[in-house]
């Protein structure tokens, strides 16, 4: 589409999780928990919080036109939310205000020389039902995103027929869709329903499935996955081929058209279906160039400040080349290009620069960390190396 018939029209709506992160600046101290005392603590940090925010506003400053939509309460916080949705220039028109719930927030704790403490309340987020999303979907628009259905009850209860109907929804819409996940605490309801189950229904309708491996490996292989995976996190360097072949082929299996796993410092692995499945989304932004395809990006060297948000903001990249009709290699470079613009400002999004900045700095010898070309992967892009079931590399 002609850029001139682009402006004005919601080209990517962004909806799902949102809360207001409240980071209060604590001193080195023996900091204890002890009733009936009092604590001086600094200046609070507040700040967005969630998926839509965070990969929405990322693809606003790439240059994208984006409809936000959630759900938040009509309290005080909710009125901080939005205030500070308007200092990034986004009025926040889409979410929905309900009189009957409160807006999600998180408190996070992190004195010095202490692992963080994050207090979570889930607020409106778990309330949050395919009805919220008629107003978004109402819009003109090329891409569906959603994020972080672990963290919104309604989306995993009942085995995930209310995430289900979202994506039936968009489908119905001609819309290009797109999930994105979030580790579900093992402590947690969202930790005890089956996500193989879930997956199972909803990827069908996911064209683009963009978890981390954490999240894919906790879902779709927690009896082996418990003891490389912990609280959401892992040493991403006993990570393999292997490991990532197999959960992308899974992934792939049952239903999604492409699947890109974060790999944190790794960089991004992604693997596609067939051009059968590819035609089924029936879009004019996933051709026939994405089928069949196994590559490996490494990240940009950077000077690292803060890593919240980097996740969110490599989805932004990989759904703004989309957008943009890139190739399937130069989207995965901007998805982590995107990503380590975000990890050198302390918050998910200040780092992010427009589109042809980035395409600047990646133009100009933006250096790379080394990626798997060591396992025997050929490069077939700066940074980006196909693998042994890629359809280009096995047709050479």
């Amino acid at each position: 589409m002609p850029e001139n018939e682009r402006q004005g029209r919601e080209e990517i709506i962004v909806a799902g999780h949102i809360c207001l992160d409240i980071i209060p600046q604590m001193h080195p101290s023996d900091l204890k928990f002890r009733p009936g005392t009092l604590e001086m603590v600094g200046p609070a940090v507040v700040s967005l919080g969630g998926c839509v925010p965070n990969t929405g506003l990322a693809l606003k400053k790439l240059g994208a036109a984006v409809h936000l939509a959630g759900k938040i309460g009509t309290d005080p916080i909710g009125d901080l939310l939005q205030l500070e949705l308007r200092n990034f220039g986004e009025a926040g028109n889409g979410l929905t205000r309900s009189s009957q719930e409160n807006t999600s927030y998180s408190v996070i704790l992190s004195p010095p020389g202490y692992d963080r403490m994050i207090f979570h309340f889930p607020g409106a987020n778990d309330s949050f039902t395919a009805e919220d999303l008629a107003s978004a979907l109402s819009r003109p628009a090329e891409i569906f995103h959603f994020g972080y259905p672990p963290l919104m009850r309604k989306m995993f209860e009942n085995d995930g027929r209310e995430l289900e109907e979202i994506f039936r929804q968009a489908r119905k819409k001609g819309l290009l869709t797109s999930l994105d996940m979030a580790y579900p605490d093992p402590k947690s309801p969202a930790g005890c329903v089956n996500w193989r189950v879930i997956l199972a229904r909803v990827l069908p309708h996911v064209d683009i499935f963009l978890p981390s491996y954490e999240e894919l490996a906790c879902m779709l292989e927690p009896e082996t996955s418990s003891g490389l995976v912990s609280d959401g996190s892992c040493s991403l360097a006993q990570v393999d081929t292997k490991d990532l072949q197999r959960l992308g082929e899974t992934a792939c299996s049952m239903g999604a058209a492409v699947v890109g796993i974060k790999l944190g410092n790794r960089g991004l692995y992604v693997q596609t279906s067939n051009q059968a499945r590819l035609s089924h989304a029936d879009h004019r932004l996933l051709s026939e160039n994405w089928a069949n395809r196994e590559l490996w990006t490494s990240v940009f060297k950077v000077n690292l400040v803060g890593t919240t948000g980097a996740g969110d903001a490599t989805v932004a990249g990989f759904l703004y080349g989309i957008l943009r009709g890139l190739p399937p290699e130069q989207v995965c470079r901007l998805a982590c290009a995107v990503g380590a613009c975000s990890v050198e400002s302390a918050d998910a999004v200040s780092g992010i620069l427009p589109f042809d900045l980035v395409e600047r700095r990646m133009r100009e010898g933006w250096e790379q960390q080394a990626g798997p070309a060591a396992e025997g992967w050929p490069t077939v892009a700066p940074g980006v190396f196909a693998g042994t079931h890629d359809r280009k590399l096995r047709n050479r």
